[in-house]
């Protein structure tokens, strides 16, 4: 637990330092991923992918709005929902970002050899999922 930790402040800090010439910062970052990723999605979407809370969602996505890199419109299906949009901005914003993720992947993964970097990711995905099914039995019997 305390090496997943410590990886992930520290990653996370160079993600920052990446994206800080670009007046973004992590969570935006994320969210101009899955708009460029999928052109538009609803605010309830993007709030589940990224697993934030709405006001949370609300706050980042306005920052976005100020900053003219995406906008909000009404939902076609429901007026009282939202979805977002990358403007041409933020496509411009988008193509202009060095990826975050890699730059921090490869500084960590530096010198270190592919098959140590390959056992070390199956162990990771192994063990998240034991989590994922864990707490997907736990919702199943909570709801009984």
């Amino acid at each position: 637990g305390y090496w997943v930790k410590r990886y992930a402040i520290l990653a996370n800090r160079i993600v920052d330092a990446a994206l800080q010439p670009y007046g973004i910062g992590r969570s935006q970052w994320y969210i101009l991923l899955h708009l460029h990723d999928e052109q538009e999605l609803s605010q309830r979407r993007l709030q589940d992918l990224l697993e934030v809370e709405s006001a949370t969602l609300t706050s980042l996505v306005a920052s976005l709005v100020k900053k003219g890199l995406v906008e909000q419109r009404a939902d076609q299906a429901n007026k009282r929902h939202k979805t977002v949009a990358l403007t041409a901005a933020g496509e411009v914003l988008w193509r202009r970002m060095p990826d975050p993720i890699g730059i921090a992947r490869n500084k960590a993964l530096h010198a270190i050899a592919d098959k140590d970097i390959d056992i070390a990711r199956k162990v990771l995905e192994a063990a998240a999922h034991n989590l994922e099914r864990e707490i997907k039995m736990h919702k199943s019997s909570a709801g009984r």
